[in-house]
C-alpha cells in the first residue's frame, strides 16, 4: 500500500473549496494533475480550505467532462478515467481557479461580476490554494482559464508559484469553451504528456495495490 498523507481539512459544506478533489484522494500519495478553471459554479464565498468535489452530481459538466477527456486521450488509460475513479473513490485529477468567487451558471454578465473582485482577495485566494497539503503531490498544471485580462492577474500567480517549485505549467484555452479534442489535445507538448502520464500511472499501481 501507498503510504498515507496528511488529510486536507475539509471546507465548511455552505462554501466552495479552493482546491477540489475527488472521493479519498486526500487520504493517499500518488502525484496529482492540478488543472485550474475560472470560478466555481454556484453561490457563496469560497473556503480557505479543500474540499471534494463530485462529477457523478453533475455528469453533464462540459469542464469536468472535458478535462477528464483530455487526461484519458493522452494517457490512453483503456477504461474511460473517470470509471477508475469511481470505482476506487479517488482521483490524480483536483481542480482550483484563478478567481476567489463562485458565479451562477445563469447569471448572463460573469464579466461584471468578475471585474468586481480586486488584486487582493485573488492574493489570498491563490496563497491558500498552495498552502493545502494536496499541492505537495502536484507534479503539473494545467491552467485552462483562458487568455481574457480578468484572469491575468491569478493567472500569473499560477505561474510564479509554478516557477518557484519547478512545477510544469500547460497552458490552455478555457476547457468550458467550444474548440474541439484535436485543438487542445494539439497544444500539450510530449514532455508534458510524460508528466501527466507518470501521474495516471501511479494513480493505476495505486489502485492495483488497494
Amino acid at each position: 500500500m501507498l503510504a498515507l498523507t496528511k488529510s486536507t481539512p475539509h471546507m465548511p459544506s455552505q462554501h466552495a473549496p479552493c482546491v477540489s478533489y475527488f472521493g479519498n484522494t486526500d487520504t493517499l500519495a500518488f502525484p496529482l494533475i492540478l488543472i485550474v478553471g475560472r470560478e466555481y459554479n454556484g453561490m457563496g464565498p469560497v473556503s480557505h480550505q479543500a474540499g471534494r468535489y463530485d462529477f457523478t452530481s453533475s455528469p453533464r459538466s462540459l469542464f469536468w467532462n472535458r478535462a477528464y477527456g483530455l487526461i484519458d486521450r493522452i494517457t490512453s488509460e483503456g477504461p474511460t478515467l473517470k470509471d477508475n475513479c469511481k470505482s476506487f473513490r479517488a482521483s490524480p485529477i483536483i481542480f482550483s481557479n484563478v478567481l476567489p468567487t463562485a458565479i451562477e451558471a445563469s447569471v448572463k454578465n460573469k464579466w461584471s461580476a468578475r471585474q468586481k473582485i480586486t488584486e487582493s482577495a485573488i492574493d489570498r485566494h491563490i496563497a491558500s490554494v498552495f498552502q493545502q497539503t494536496l499541492i505537495e503531490r502536484v507534479e503539473t498544471v494545467i491552467l485552462a482559464c483562458g487568455p481574457e485580462k480578468v484572469f491575468e492577474y491569478g493567472s500569473k500567480l499560477f505561474r510564479d508559484h509554478c516557477e518557484i517549485t519547478r512545477t510544469p505549467i500547460v497552458p490552455l484555452p478555457y476547457l468550458g469553451s467550444r474548440l474541439g479534442n484535436q485543438e487542445f489535445d494539439g497544444l500539450v507538448s510530449e514532455s508534458d504528456a510524460k508528466v501527466i502520464r507518470h501521474a495516471v500511472e501511479c494513480f493505476r499501481l495505486a489502485r492495483s495495490e488497494g
